[in-house]
């Protein structure tokens, strides 16, 4: 069930991703169901080659049925970021 297996940005979970990234020393778009509190969103992340945080989102408005687990992002999450590799930006399914 998403709201079980969410994860917490900063859990153990998510130390496990971020230790694999480190260890392959990419670059990395996660996609992932995020918990917040009382709340669940589809979320995304890119990671540094070193495992930091370079752009934290959430898709803006769930899709269809969706909408029954998944919490509205906000429209600050709309960026490109500047990487050695290049511009990247991100959207999810639908948007």
């Amino acid at each position: 069930m998403y709201i079980e297996n969410s994860i917490t940005v900063g859990d153990s979970t998510w130390q496990i991703l971020v230790d694999g990234v480190k260890s392959a020393g990419i670059y990395a778009g996660i996609m992932f169901s995020e918990r917040d509190g009382d709340h669940i969103y589809m979320a995304q992340a890119l990671l540094s080659p070193e495992g930091a945080i370079i752009h934290h989102r959430r898709k803006l408005r769930p899709s269809g049925s969706e909408r029954w687990f998944f919490s509205d992002g906000t429209i600050e999450g709309l960026q490109v970021q500047t990487t050695d590799i290049g511009r990247v930006g991100m959207l999810e399914c639908g948007e």
